[in-house]
C-alpha cells in the first residue's frame, strides 16, 4: 500500500512539474494591443487583438507582434519601444523573437522594435516597407486602420521569409543592383562618346592648313609607281580575351539586412521609426 502511495505521489509531482513548465513556456505577454493613449474604441482594440493573435498562431508562435500607444515617453521613442518589449515579456522562443509598434501621441512619433529572429525577418528595408503602408493612416487619424496595416504587413513579411528562406529586402538589393548597373553603363557610354568627340575635334583642328584632295594623283611622283600584279594572302589572326570579374558585394547607400543596437536590458534590437 505504501508503495502504491509513493507511486501515486511521484506521478502527481511529475504532473505538477510538467504543468508548471508548460505555464513557464507560455508565459509570454498575451496583451498584443496596449492602448494607454486611448486612441482606439473597445471594439477596435478587441478586433485588432484577435487579428494579431490569429497571425501569431498562423506562424506557429515563432514571432510576436504587438502594438502599444502612450502619451509621452520620458525619453526617446526608440528606447521606450525596446524597453517595453523587453520588460513586459514579449517575444517567442529562446531569442524572444518578434516585433512591436510603439506610438507616442504627445510627440506624434512611432517606432518599430524587432528582436531575436524578428531582426532577420524584418530588415531595415522591410520596416520601411511596413511604414509606407501605415504611416499615412496615422497622419489622417485612422489609428485602427494603421494598426491593421501594420499587422497585415508583418504577416506578409513573415510569409515571404518562410516561403523563400530569405528576407524581403533581397528583392530591393537585386533591383537596386540592376538599376545601378544600367545607370553605370549609361554614364560610361556617355563619357566615352564625349571623350571620343573631344579627341576628334582636336585632331580636326590640327588639319586646318591641309586642303582636301579628291584624287590621289597629287601624292604620287610621276612614273615612280607601277603595279604589275596583286594578290591577297591571309597570314594570321590574333584573338584577345579579357576576363571580366564580378563582385558579389553590394554598393550604394544600403547593404541590406538590419541595423541593430542594444537596449537598456542589453538585448539586441533592430528598428525603424519617425513622425506622423
Amino acid at each position: 500500500m505504501n508503495i502504491i502511495k509513493k507511486v501515486l505521489s511521484f506521478i502527481s509531482a511529475a504532473v505538477m512539474l510538467l504543468t508548471v513548465n508548460g505555464m513557464t513556456a507560455y508565459a509570454e505577454n498575451s496583451d498584443k494591443v496596449v492602448d494607454n493613449a486611448d486612441i482606439l474604441t473597445d471594439s477596435e482594440e478587441a478586433d485588432l487583438e484577435d487579428m494579431i493573435l490569429d497571425i501569431i498562431e498562423k506562424h506557429s508562435r515563432k514571432y510576436d507582434i504587438a502594438v502599444v500607444t502612450t502619451y509621452g515617453t520620458n525619453g526617446s521613442i526608440e528606447a521606450f519601444a525596446d524597453d517595453y518589449y523587453d520588460y513586459n515579456g514579449y517575444g517567442y522562443g529562446s531569442m524572444n523573437s518578434g516585433i512591436i509598434l510603439a506610438i507616442d501621441m504627445q510627440e506624434r512619433a512611432y517606432h518599430m522594435s524587432t528582436c531575436g529572429d524578428g531582426i532577420t525577418v524584418f530588415t531595415d528595408y522591410g520596416l520601411e516597407h511596413l511604414d509606407s503602408g501605415f504611416v499615412s493612416f496615422l497622419s489622417s487619424g485612422d489609428y485602427a486602420a494603421a494598426f491593421r496595416s501594420f499587422a497585415d504587413g508583418s504577416d506578409e513579411l513573415i510569409d515571404y521569409y518562410e516561403s523563400n528562406g530569405e528576407p524581403y529586402d533581397n528583392i530591393y538589393r537585386k533591383t537596386y543592383k540592376r538599376a545601378h548597373y544600367g545607370l553605370y553603363f549609361m554614364i560610361s557610354l556617355a563619357a566615352g562618346l564625349i571623350i571620343a568627340a573631344t579627341v576628334c575635334a582636336l585632331m580636326k583642328s590640327q588639319l586646318k592648313s591641309v586642303n582636301m584632295q579628291t584624287q590621289a594623283a597629287s601624292y604620287i611622283r610621276q612614273g615612280s609607281f607601277r603595279v604589275t600584279g596583286s594578290t591577297d594572302k591571309f597570314l594570321y589572326n590574333t584573338v584577345t580575351r579579357t576576363k571580366v570579374s564580378s563582385s558579389s558585394g553590394s554598393s550604394g547607400h544600403r547593404s541590406g539586412g538590419s541595423t541593430t543596437h542594444s537596449s537598456s536590458s542589453g538585448s539586441s534590437h533592430g528598428g525603424h521609426g519617425g513622425h506622423f
